[in-house]
């Protein structure tokens, strides 16, 4: 074969796998970037601190019960225990999300359950992004602090 031939070949399986890319997501990872200072809100004080975080990814139909494909979300979150009482880390949370730019808007997700402690926040993308606190179980030490947004478009809702 000759180069020509070889050359043009490489050309166009190139363009025929770039044209198999999703746009979306988050490119350079700048939300997940606006989401990580809100680790810095879990207590001072506190034990077992976890960190979690992962970025939007392409996933292609991996679900039995789900088998659309779609970009998965952006989040960030902490388990962590205290012996502060529920208002003192509500207090202490709200304090450091604040200063952040994050606006306050409890909501009820069950009716059994009562309100859930709820910030919220436009990013870079011009979409909201959700900030939630809430002890696992309801009445305990143990704690989860988690951010999160969702690519527009569809996302893929885990199995």
């Amino acid at each position: 074969m000759r180069w020509p031939v070889v050359a043009a070949l490489l050309v166009g399986a190139s363009l025929v796998l770039s044209a198999c890319g999703h746009a979306g997501g988050d490119p350079g990872g700048r939300v997940l970037g606006e989401l990580r200072p809100v680790l810095s809100a879990v207590p001072s004080g506190s034990s077992m601190v976890k960190r979690q975080k992962g970025d939007s990814a392409w996933e292609s139909g991996v679900c039995p019960d789900n088998p659309h494909s779609g970009w998965t979300e952006v989040y960030v979150g902490a388990n962590f225990t205290t012996n502060l009482s529920h208002d003192a880390v509500v207090s202490d949370v709200n304090a450091v999300l604040v200063r952040q730019g994050w606006k306050r808007h409890d909501i009820v997700v069950t009716r059994s359950q009562g309100p859930v402690v709820h910030w919220w926040k436009h990013v870079a993308t011009g979409h909201l992004a959700d900030v939630f606190a809430f002890p696992v179980p309801a009445g305990s030490e143990n704690w989860l602090l988690t951010a999160s947004w969702e690519p527009p478009g569809f996302s893929l809702a885990g199995c």
